[in-house]
């Protein structure tokens, strides 16, 4: 992003020159709209979201600890027969636990993660992009209000010129120099041009809401080019250098061919689906209960419920799918979208080239 907007305000600095603290250069607009255009700061908060996309594939493969905690109190009176025995207990219970789980080898969340690498620097590339298209639509937008100003004062000029032919052409109707019919068709001529002229003043008022929808506020007055400015051709000039470039810096271009990625390593996980998965797990426990037991019948008796037990577990278990409904048409699903991927990046390193 710093080396792109280092680029544009290098080239804002040769092409215009400021007319005044009032005047809005290609510059202070570009400055705005870095800060203001809604289309940038959606392209900057999906790049936000994408960015995680490798950090939620990553989650997949490191361990999962959890921990549960349980507290309960049990009160409970029996009477099988009310001659022979009757007894309640009331009694508390606590039990925690902690576990660990850690994939051992998991091919499909692998490749999972390999995809999330290539969609986040995906989306790195389309953020960039985005910024580079904030470029051009600033300098369209800039342009094109500089250009329809000068169309509008074309046409006043225009409207001034035929107004004055109308004035003449009335005179020396007056006088009898000329037909009723000449005065008709010069006011039809000096009516086409008002109407040029009202259209090109609409022109320039769309150019400003152009510009205000980049920065969000209303422009009156703008910066021209340098009255010095002079069109240089690129360096360099062959043609070849230049698609060299851009196959090896085109953003739209790193965007296709990392989707092709991340599709293929999609595919790849498909695939791994029927390949067994093997997971480590760890269990700590303990447990404390507490309570009071008071019998009936034939004699009372009361007696202490006291019991405290931990303990701890590994293990390692290997589960495969013998045969699970979807996974084959999931697989060719996964497949063909690799290769429309593939197709998308060859499609678009042609328009590269072209």
């Amino acid at each position: 992003m710093l080396k792109v907007r280092q680029g544009f305000l290098t080239l804002c600095s040769v092409l215009l020159i400021s007319q005044g603290s009032a005047a809005d250069s290609l510059k202070d607009i570009y400055e705005l709209a870095l800060q203001s255009d809604p289309t940038l700061r959606a392209a900057r908060a999906n790049f936000q979201v994408g960015r995680e996309t490798e950090n939620i594939s990553r989650a997949y493969l490191l361990p999962v600890i959890s921990a549960s905690a349980e507290s309960s109190q049990v009160y409970s009176f029996i009477s099988a027969n009310p001659f022979v025995s009757k007894s309640f207990s009331d009694t508390d219970s606590t039990t925690y636990s902690v576990s660990l789980t850690q994939a051992i080898f998991d091919m499909p969340a692998w490749y999972q993660f390999q995809r999330g690498k290539a969609l986040s620097k995906s989306a790195a590339a389309q953020f960039a992009a985005e910024q580079q298209t904030l470029i051009l639509r600033v300098s369209n937008a800039y342009l094109g209000t500089l250009r329809a100003y000068d169309n509008h004062e074309t046409r006043k000029a225009e409207q001034r010129a035929i107004q004055r032919q109308l004035e003449q052409t009335r005179e020396r109707f007056e006088v009898g120099l000329l037909p009723v019919t000449d005065v008709h068709e010069a006011q039809a001529v000096f009516d086409d041009a008002l109407v040029n002229s009202l259209e090109a003043r609409g022109a320039v008022n769309i150019a400003f809401d152009a510009l205000q929808v980049l920065t969000g506020k209303n422009h009156s007055v703008l910066s021209g080019l340098k009255d010095e400015f002079i069109a240089v051709n690129p360096v360099p000039l062959d043609s070849q250098d230049w698609v060299n470039f851009s196959l090896n810096n085109n953003y739209q271009l790193k965007v296709s061919e990392l989707g092709k990625d991340a599709s293929y390593n999609e595919a790849k996980a498909a695939t791994a689906q029927l390949f067994p998965k093997v997971t480590a797990n760890a269990r700590y426990s303990d447990s404390d209960q507490d309570g009071t037991q008071v019998s009936y019948l034939p004699s009372e008796s009361i007696s202490e419920i006291s019991s405290l037990s931990d303990g701890h577990s590994f293990g390692i278990s290997v589960s495969m799918p013998i045969w699970a409904s979807g996974i084959n048409a999931g697989r060719r699903q996964a497949k063909q979208r690799a290769v429309a991927s593939s197709e998308n990046f060859e499609v678009a390193t042609r328009n590269t080239v072209q």
